[in-house]
């Protein structure tokens, strides 16, 4: 069985985002979705902890995907956090 966890999806193509938020609903986990790491990196604080975070390498803004690996990391660093890039 899986185990309900709280996600966060960091995709900045709106598409791609909803898909994965979708998917992950399905299985029973509660999802919290951003279209940018300083997005990302404020819901993790207004929202409160969250089990994994799901992004995109390639990201909008001023921070890319590794970039907010490596913020969300100086704060929690047993984070798991899991990267994925479109080709």
């Amino acid at each position: 069985p899986i185990i309900p966890r709280k996600i966060l999806v960091v995709e900045d193509e709106e598409a791609v985002r909803n898909t994965l938020r979708r998917q992950l609903e399905s299985c029973g986990h509660h999802v919290i979705v951003a279209e940018s790491a300083v997005e990302a990196l404020r819901l993790m604080h207004d929202a409160g902890p969250v089990d994994v975070v799901l992004t995109d390498v390639v990201l909008g803004g001023s921070m890319d995907g590794i970039d907010l690996a490596n913020a969300a990391r100086g704060v929690r660093p047993d984070l798991p956090i899991s990267s994925v890039c479109a080709a």
